[in-house]
């Protein structure tokens, strides 16, 4: 039988050491995309073009919340700064697919830059031993996530990306 107060103390490093990593890694992050002048929804959909691949308007709006027509608006401002492209489906062409462009693929790598410095100063200051104690939970809360959590049924590379 499970100790309580170990549970509770658990829950409560998860939640204190999400909330702070999520602060304090996207801070800077967001702050990039602001001087681009990208809404938060705009910067998720950037994301889901990058793991999902190619993707519907409906995709985006399903994985963004969002109704189709604001899916529509969201992608059309991507498309006209150049981040995004639009393409016929090979199989119908009267479906349309938005993918990320090179310009929009080479902004994620910069601002994926910035979380990757601030993890590295946090690997940094880990001695050895809790280094290793660190990927042993890590790697374990991560199977832990269900995988239905990431999959996109109308998007072209609905895998896990």
């Amino acid at each position: 039988m499970r100790d309580r107060d170990t549970e509770e103390r658990c829950k409560t490093a998860l939640n204190d050491f999400i909330m702070a990593a999520t602060h304090t890694s996207f801070r800077k992050h967001f702050l990039f995309f602001k001087e681009k002048e990208l809404s938060h929804s705009q910067i998720f959909a950037l994301h889901m073009l990058r793991r999902r691949g190619s993707c519907t308007v409906s995709a985006v709006g399903d994985m963004l919340s969002i109704s189709k027509p604001a899916a529509s608006q969201l992608l059309d401002q991507l498309v006209k700064q150049g981040l995004v492209e639009r393409y016929e489906s090979p199989e119908d062409r009267r479906i349309r697919l938005h993918r990320l462009s090179d310009l929009g693929a080479s902004m994620l790598l910069e601002s994926a830059k910035i979380k990757y410095d601030w993890s590295q100063k946090l690997v940094d200051e880990l001695d050895d031993d809790e280094l290793d104690a660190a990927v042993t939970v890590l790697e374990l809360l991560r199977t832990k996530i269900p995988q239905d959590d990431f999959k996109c049924k109308n998007c072209e590379n609905g895998d896990n990306k």
